[in-house]
């Protein structure tokens, strides 16, 4: 059973919908500040389209996830970006205002995955079927057993991590099997999502904006994620550049 968390203080101010979102958001935040991951002017950030919180936390709507995170914004709890690779990648960047970061104890060393049921404000909610979400009991106790997810729980949550990364998002179905079959552990799930944020900046990906990205099940079947490291993009130029680029084609063909 998947749990998920959120602070009863935060809930009783922008509702408990808000306060399990600003959860996840400043869990994977925290993942990211550990990993020395995702920094940019200042700040650690995580992304994640609607789509991929859509499916994440089923009993939600799209709609009630878009208005979690409008309170969020517009409260200064969230700062928003755009650090994309590919310039039609409109997926929202999240990290922790000053507020966000003091309501949600951001600077403490304690995890809400490492409380027991004594831990004051941080309750957990089971992942429960949209058709009774009204019947949420957010007095559940929580016990370490509980916070396990089984096998094919995290294969499927990582693989949502990696379908938000990835930048194509074609083929979903056949990147998913793809993605069961190679049942990453966490070791190679880390280098899957590094590598995927080392080819967004990469030439190739960039190339006739973003022609040349494999499909998502091409790049799982064919382990691109142990390749070596490809040159970083230039900077777009205007016409100087788009030469180069024709001349660097002419030398260097893609190969797929």
């Amino acid at each position: 059973m998947t749990i998920h968390y959120f602070d009863v203080d935060i809930a009783q101010q922008y509702g408990v919908n808000t306060a399990v979102l600003l959860q996840n958001i400043v869990h994977w935040i925290k993942w990211n500040k550990a990993n020395e991951k995702n920094y940019y002017d200042g700040e650690y950030w995580t992304f994640n389209s609607r789509r991929a919180f859509r499916e994440l936390f089923p009993y939600m709507s799209e709609r009630q996830i878009e208005t979690a995170l409008k309170k969020l914004i517009d409260d200064g709890v969230l700062i928003t970006g755009n650090y994309n690779a590919l310039k039609y990648d409109r997926t929202m960047w999240y990290a922790l205002s000053e507020k966000g970061k003091s309501i949600s104890h951001f600077d403490e060393n304690h995890s809400p995955e490492m409380l027991n049921g004594n831990s004051g404000n941080v309750r957990p909610i089971p992942n429960i079927n949209t058709n009774i979400n009204t019947n949420i009991n957010t007095d559940t106790p929580y016990s370490p057993s509980q916070g396990r997810d089984d096998g094919s729980t995290l294969i499927k949550r990582r693989f949502s991590d990696f379908w938000s990364a990835y930048p194509k998002k074609v083929g979903k179905g056949a990147a998913e099997k793809a993605w069961s079959k190679i049942k990453p552990d966490k070791a190679t799930f880390d280098k899957i999502m590094q590598a995927i944020d080392a080819q967004k900046r990469s030439d190739q990906w960039h190339r006739n904006n973003g022609q040349y990205i494999p499909n998502p099940t091409t790049w799982l079947n064919q382990r691109r994620w142990e390749d070596e490291p490809g040159r970083p993009a230039m900077a777009d130029t205007g016409t100087d550049n788009i030469f180069l680029q024709m001349l660097r084609e002419e030398q260097s063909p893609y190969e797929p």
